[in-house]
């Protein structure tokens, strides 16, 4: 399950403040972030009061983002008090989007939806599902079997709501998606459907194209 790592902090000034966001935006663009880093949120409370808030896949990865991100980031500032941290699983989310997170997605004709899918899980190295006792299905009609994946955590929970309300968003390693699963899938005629939201179906592909497509990697910019 999902863990989350939220550290209150006791901040002395307003250029505090703003080193504080710099540095943070600094790791993202840096690259520093592993991408087990799921989300990271810089909460002002007041003047002097913080909370920064670091979710990860699982506590395996929390520890490590811990101890070579988090940690080092927070002892390079000088808080007011030492900031102190608890960590624990999330075991319930709710998701509250407006309709904007998938915008851009549903504005992406198929040739570039894959290609936003491929780039995607090229650079996390990790596919995204909805799973409850089975992986989640798309309805197709009278065509082939399909299984929507997305590149994407939180649109994959934006996805949980009428057929797939009882469901949770599943990693799976990019590696085994492209050994495993997609063979298999091939060979039993099963399709995948690509970066569904909850206004558009998503992008049907033969898991055989999409294996070809994930082994030349991302062609545009």
């Amino acid at each position: 399950m999902t863990h989350c790592r939220i550290t209150r902090l006791q901040v002395s000034s307003e250029q505090q403040w703003a080193a504080l966001r710099s540095g943070l935006e600094g790791l993202s663009r840096d690259g520093s972030l592993p991408s087990e880093v799921l989300a990271v949120q810089l909460v002002r409370v007041d003047d002097h009061r913080g909370v920064l808030t670091v979710t990860c896949e699982d506590d395996a990865a929390m520890s490590r983002v811990s101890s070579t991100v988090v940690d080092p980031w927070l002892t390079g500032h000088h808080f007011s008090e030492t900031p102190s941290s608890v960590a624990g699983e999330i075991v319930f989310g709710l998701a509250c989007a407006t309709g904007q997170a998938w915008d851009a997605i549903d504005a992406l004709n198929d040739h570039e939806r894959v290609e936003h899918f491929v780039r995607g899980v090229a650079g996390s190295g990790t596919v995204w599902g909805l799973y409850a006792d089975t992986w989640a299905r798309a309805s197709e009609g009278e065509g082939p079997e399909a299984l929507p994946f997305w590149a994407d955590r939180d649109l994959a929970v934006e996805c949980i709501r009428g057929p797939w309300r009882a469901h949770a968003p599943r990693a799976i390693a990019l590696s085994e998606f492209i050994e495993q699963w997609l063979p298999n899938m091939d060979e039993d005629k099963i399709v995948a459907v690509l970066m569904p939201t909850p206004t558009a179906s998503g992008t049907i592909i033969t898991a055989g194209e999409l294996v070809a497509a994930l082994r030349v990697g991302p062609t545009s910019s």
